[in-house]
């Protein structure tokens, strides 16, 4: 069997979202591939073998980071150096056939390690830029400054060497050639149980799941929740908003919630697993995505919480264009790209059209269809099947 690496600079218990994204990715190469995974875990570099989920651990090879260091950003690129030595040296010992890399800091080792794989190894090489441009989510005019002087070097010299690039769109633009293509983000549906139905007569509960942050806009939500509450509607039904996760912006939320006195309509759960989050799914009746892509400069969104949302088979509102749902399809409830207050009389009238329809089973089969990493994936795979075809390893790296 062909031997498939593939290369992530995260951390496997500390960025656990990113990292059981990328596992399922290799759960679907693994049905073809023998594939490997390397990443980091605290001061370790990892490689883990995906078939039989063996991990071993190169000890002590990256520095300990801390956010008040004032050497921070030289410990970093020095952890960017060792990981990338150690990959030249995975990339000798395992001769893999096939690399995918997720983007990451190359520096010169990096692309030391990239043209001794292709030059000596005729490997198929694919590069994935995970949000793009990626130069939107870095927050600081430094960083930015740094960044672009970074991918002026060294993402030019990469594009060279790479055969495929993959990359998750931010916004609409037009791609730089024909090596580059769009992919979006899939989910595993096997992990997700399907909702229960509970249709309350005079109540009907949000709930938003997510490592809260500023592009969420769950603020939005609780500004339409302050004006929904000052109407004089004697109609109003009562509307809940269910918060569950962490975050850097969860205590701004709290204030919020708190300033306009709205706490008994605003629930911050924490974090919640298994059988506690499927309870509090079951009680909800509409999901909130992502509702302030563009306070990152975003128009599109690909968020997994969206369909993680469809594959519960619970309806959701979001804010930015997700090429994955179609115009027909009927179950997202989309507000305007701004920071506008959500309006909640909108969004139970959105709800009261769609409620007696079987909405959970048609969003769960829709979900089955489209969106796991199977179907995601299928361009990719397709992709290595006419490389191979062509019989493009053997190609050299001029």
């Amino acid at each position: 069997m062909e031997k498939l690496i593939y290369i992530a600079y995260i951390d496997r218990k500390i960025d656990l979202g990113v990292y059981k994204k990328i596992l399922a990715k290799c759960g679907v190469f693994a049905k073809i591939y023998d594939v490997a995974l390397i990443c980091r875990e605290g001061n370790s570099i990892c490689i883990e073998n995906i078939k039989n989920k063996s991990v071993k651990y190169i000890d002590n090879r990256l520095l300990t980071l801390n956010k008040e260091d004032k050497l921070l950003l030289i410990k970093r690129y020095i952890n960017y150096s060792r990981f990338n030595s150690y990959v030249q040296k995975a990339l000798i010992e395992l001769a893999p056939k096939y690399l995918y890399i997720r983007k990451y800091k190359f520096l010169s080792k990096g692309l030391k390690a990239l043209k001794f794989a292709k030059k000596n190894l005729n490997c198929y090489i694919m590069y994935e830029i995970p949000s793009y441009p990626d130069d939107l989510e870095i927050k600081g005019v430094g960083r930015r400054i740094l960044n672009a002087l970074l991918s002026k070097v060294y993402d030019v010299k990469v594009e060279k060497i790479v055969d495929k690039i993959y990359v998750v769109l931010g916004k609409d633009i037009i791609l730089k050639s024909d090596k580059y293509k769009e992919i979006t983000n899939g989910i595993d549906i096997s992990d997700i149980r399907i909702k229960e139905l509970y249709d309350y007569k005079n109540m009907i509960n949000l709930i938003a799941v997510a490592n809260v942050s500023y592009w969420h806009g769950y603020d939005r939500v609780i500004e339409g929740l302050r004006l929904y509450y000052e109407s004089k509607n004697k109609d109003r039904i009562r509307v809940n908003f269910h918060i569950v996760g962490d975050g850097p912006e969860l205590n701004k939320l709290k204030k919020i919630a708190n300033d306009y006195g709205l706490n008994e309509y605003v629930v911050f759960h924490g974090n919640k697993i298994g059988k506690e989050l499927d309870d509090l799914f079951d009680i909800s009746n509409i999901g909130i995505g992502s509702l302030a892509n563009h306070r990152k400069g975003f128009t599109k969104d690909s968020a997994l919480k969206n369909r993680e949302y469809c594959a519960r088979g619970i309806p959701f509102v979001i804010a930015s264009d997700d090429e994955m749902f179609g115009d027909n399809f009927k179950y997202i409830y989309k507000i305007p790209k701004d920071e506008s207050p959500i309006d909640i009389n909108k969004v139970i009238e959105f709800y009261n059209l769609i409620k007696k329809e079987k909405f959970t089973i048609e969003m769960r089969k829709y979900a089955e269809e489209n969106l796991t990493w199977n179907a995601v994936m299928r361009d990719i795979l397709n992709d290595l099947r006419v490389a191979k075809s062509k019989n493009h390893n053997k190609k050299k790296f001029e």
